[in-house]
């Protein structure tokens, strides 16, 4: 529980203002709300897939994804993109208990946390000594004989709610077998229940930084792909486990054995210490694990690749390519970026969108490119020289 505290998260940076629809509605007798980007361009004669992001600990949908992202996501990969809110701790006592041990995760969970089954055991976090006394103060702790968060928040339901009413929206077109969710750290173990939820509706799911919830019943089938992306170095969710969740590595294994997966086509992207291995399990439904050797709990650091590029990729049955394994890290100025862009590399430069779509390409001049035109956005840059491939992620103002 100490160390679960309030960090920005893979797709949490500060909130610009941009078009969006903030929706807000009551559900079990409390103000629920979430934001939608549409595509810019839509047929009517079409259905379009919808992803769905779910906030870490202490996030909020203003501040949990630039806009010009999320709408650039939207626009360039005709999806539909959700971020839904999660509520405040709703139980004073978990909320008192845990400002006794760390005040900045009270501020967290006092912010948001979700209905993830995320659960310490009493045991484990008072100290034997003062156990009876504690017992005595918050009784109700004692007799389920675990911390858990917004353990009476029914999210599963919540999320349900906002894909009905999407597809009850006349002007809003889903295809229900496209719809993705990704969630992120205590997000990541809110998409690990609904996951393993009876009524998911849901056709893959991406965990990064994530964790199953001591609460969430795994027994049953795991029938969609999923991918998981953690480091090593994770002090925040710990790889080998720690007071709220198990070995990251033990976890994924899980999957592995529930579907008799055979064994994983194996990629590397850099190498030693600041490495990721891939472990590919291509069988119906697929598994993919990003083993990374060190990076930050927001995997903001990672080398050699973006990971919401990937997440992307894999939404969209992009395969992993050997190219993608062999590139190595592009040093850009400025980032974010207006018109003119300097690389370290000199070179045959290409620009993708998230979806690794082709937008420009072109050769460096003296180790800039012309980014007149671009719109706003988030952005892959590949510089090519004689011997190698260098990428970095370019956010366009």
């Amino acid at each position: 529980m100490k160390k679960l505290l309030l960090t920005t998260l893979l797709f949490c940076v500060m909130l610009s203002a941009y078009a969006s629809t903030k929706i807000e509605f009551t559900l079990d007798g409390k103000s629920r709300a979430y934001v939608l980007y549409s595509p810019s361009s839509v047929n009517q004669s079409e259905t379009y897939p919808l992803a769905i992001l779910l906030h870490g600990l202490g996030q909020t949908i203003e501040t949990c994804m630039d806009a010009v992202t999320a709408q650039n996501i939207a626009d360039n990969n005709s999806t539909y993109l959700v971020l839904p809110q999660a509520l405040p701790e709703q139980d004073e006592n978990i909320v008192s208990v845990v400002g006794m041990y760390n005040a900045d995760f009270q501020t967290s969970i006092k912010t948001s946390a979700w209905g993830a089954g995320a659960s310490a055991e009493v045991n484990d976090v008072i100290p034997p000594d003062v156990q009876a006394l504690f017992c005595t103060l918050y009784p109700s702790i004692c007799a389920a004989g675990k911390i858990e968060l917004n353990a009476n928040v029914d999210d599963v339901k919540f999320i349900n709610t906002i894909i009905d009413q999407l597809n009850n929206d006349s002007e809003i077109y889903i295809d229900n077998d496209r719809i993705y969710m990704a969630g992120l750290s205590l997000g990541g173990a809110m998409a690990y229940k609904y996951t393993f939820s009876d009524n998911s509706q849901i056709n893959k799911v991406a965990i990064a930084s994530g964790f199953v919830g001591a609460s969430v019943d795994t027994t049953g089938v795991l029938n969609i792909p999923i991918m998981v992306l953690h480091s090593r170095t994770d002090e925040t969710i710990p790889y080998e486990g720690g007071s709220f969740n198990g070995s990251i590595e033990n976890t994924v294994k899980s999957w592995v054995n529930k579907n008799s997966h055979a064994n994983p086509n194996i990629y590397q992207i850099g190498s030693g210490a600041e490495g990721t291995t891939i472990y590919n399990y291509i069988e119906s439904p697929r598994v993919l694990f990003y083993k990374i050797e060190n990076a930050l709990h927001n995997l903001s650091n990672v080398n050699g690749f973006d990971p919401l590029t990937e997440i992307w990729k894999f939404f969209n049955n992009i395969p992993l390519g050997v190219n993608d394994a062999k590139t190595d890290k592009l040093d850009i100025f400025p980032n974010p970026a207006d018109d003119i862009l300097y690389t370290s590399e000199d070179g045959t430069y290409t620009i993708t969108d998230l979806s690794g779509r082709v937008l420009r390409k072109g050769y460096t001049d003296e180790y800039s490119i012309d980014l007149k035109g671009l719109s706003r956005g988030r952005y892959i840059v590949g510089v090519t020289t004689d011997t190698e491939t260098y990428k970095a992620v370019l956010l366009k103002k």
